[in-house]
């Protein structure tokens, strides 16, 4: 038995060094300086006409703030050119296949803004479930504000979902 309870902490440990593995570094959001806090997801899911649409969502911590975080969502044209090695895009937030995707900040408190001006700059960016993608978040959270950045890091997590 007490071989049975050192693998299982030894695994508890492994995991929690992976997990601190997967965290962000965050840039100065919402006019303050901020960190991640948590793990970066990044899934596929339903774009808003039902197409696909590839979900990144970056916790971020703020002095004051209650689990805010940036919601990057990549669809239609966006999607399709991060899949064949396009390593920036300007998100134009068009609802449609023509569209490259949008960003929305959010407050702990359920409410999100969209971001008008921003983009994704990507460093790794291997599409499939399981891989990785590593890059920041471009943005004006007003538009002649300074200009805001988040780092991300995170695995795309397998999903099972039906659109259209």
């Amino acid at each position: 038995m007490p071989c049975d309870r050192g693998r299982r902490y030894g695994w508890h440990v492994a995991w929690t060094l992976v997990g601190l593995g997967v965290m962000s570094q965050g840039g100065d959001v919402y006019g303050e300086r901020s960190r991640t806090d948590g793990l970066t997801t990044i899934e596929y899911q339903c774009a808003p006409w039902d197409g696909i649409a590839l979900r990144i969502h970056v916790p971020i911590q703020r002095p004051g703030a209650s689990q805010p975080r940036v919601e990057l969502v990549l669809w239609g044209r966006g999607l399709r050119a991060v899949q064949s090695g396009q390593k920036t895009m300007l998100l134009d937030g068009a609802q449609s296949e023509e569209g490259t995707g949008s960003l929305a900040l959010c407050h702990g408190n359920g409410q999100c803004a969209v971001v008008v001006s921003s983009r994704v700059e990507l460093d790794e960016a291997d599409v499939r479930e399981d891989g990785a993608m590593k890059g920041r978040i471009v943005y004006h959270q007003m538009q002649t504000g300074p200009e805001q950045t988040v780092s991300f890091y995170g695995i795309i997590r397998p999903s099972t979902f039906v659109c259209g």
